[in-house]
C-alpha cells in the first residue's frame, strides 16, 4: 500500500523539519524579528510560526516557507537601505 498514515508521515518528515525550523527560527532571531511581527507578516498566527520553527507538522508549511523568505528579503532589504543611509549621512558629514 503506497499510503502512509499521518502519523507514520510526520515521524519520517520530523528530522528535515526540525532543521528546516532552527534555520528560520535562527535567521528570524539574528534579525531581531519577533514571533508575532513575522506571524502577522506572513498571514498565520503565532503559534503556527511557533510549531513550525519548532519542526513540529503544519498544514501550510510550503506557503509559510515561501512567505518567510520573501520577509526575510524585504527585512534584509531595509537594513541595507539603513546602512547605507547611515553611510551617506556619515560622509556627507565628514566632508563639511
Amino acid at each position: 500500500d503506497w499510503m502512509i498514515r499521518k502519523d507514520e508521515f510526520v515521524a519520517l518528515n520530523t528530522p528535515q523539519w526540525r532543521k528546516e525550523g532552527q534555520m528560520f527560527r535562527r535567521r528570524r532571531e539574528e534579525l531581531k524579528l519577533k514571533v508575532s511581527f513575522c506571524a502577522s507578516r506572513i498571514g498565520v498566527c503565532q503559534e503556527t510560526l511557533k510549531k513550525f520553527e519548532a519542526g513540529r507538522y503544519v498544514r501550510n508549511r510550503k506557503l509559510i516557507i515561501s512567505s518567510f523568505h520573501h520577509l526575510m528579503e524585504l527585512e534584509m532589504a531595509k537594513i541595507k537601505e539603513l546602512c547605507y543611509t547611515d553611510l551617506i549621512r556619515k560622509l556627507k558629514k565628514k566632508a563639511s
